[in-house]
This record gives C-alpha cells, sequence and structure tokens, in this order.
C-alpha cells in the first residue's frame, strides 16, 4: 500500500495532500474488505474454507497487480 501511494504521488505532481492520503486509502481499504469477507466466508460453516482463503489472497494479489501498473508507468515515462 505504501508503494501505490508513493507511485501515485510520483504521478500526480502537485497535488494536494489530502487527496494524496485519500488516494493512498483506497487500496487499503480494498485490501481489509476482502480480508474480512474472506474471513466471514471461512468461517460459514456451508462454505468452503479454500474459497474464503482465496479471497483473502485475491485483495493482495489486486494490489500487487496494480503496484506492478504504477510502477511499469513510472519506468516508461
Amino acid at each position: 500500500m505504501i508503494l501505490i501511494g508513493i507511485g501515485r504521488g510520483i504521478i500526480k505532481k502537485g497535488g494536494h495532500l489530502l487527496s494524496a492520503f485519500g488516494a493512498s486509502c483506497v487500496p487499503a481499504a480494498v485490501l481489509i474488505v476482502c480480508i474480512i469477507s474472506g474471513k466471514h466466508v471461512t468461517e460459514n460453516l456451508g462454505a468452503q474454507s479454500l474459497s474464503g482463503t482465496a479471497l483473502i489472497w485475491l485483495g493482495l494479489a489486486l494490489l500487487s497487480m496494480l503496484t506492478a501498473v504504477i510502477y511499469r508507468k513510472l519506468l516508461k515515462g
């Protein structure tokens, strides 16, 4: 999440501090929602625990892909 915030800060030069902070909180919120949803799916007796675990890791995978996209954009130009 820190890498995403740093990359977005470099891309959006001259932005306000509050908007940069808000943009950095969005990935954190996505990750928290995935973790909590995965935990609830795992604790559900009717569901398989593998689907909940996959949902937890999906949030981290999405943020990793977003980080790769941001830094690829920074390295190109």
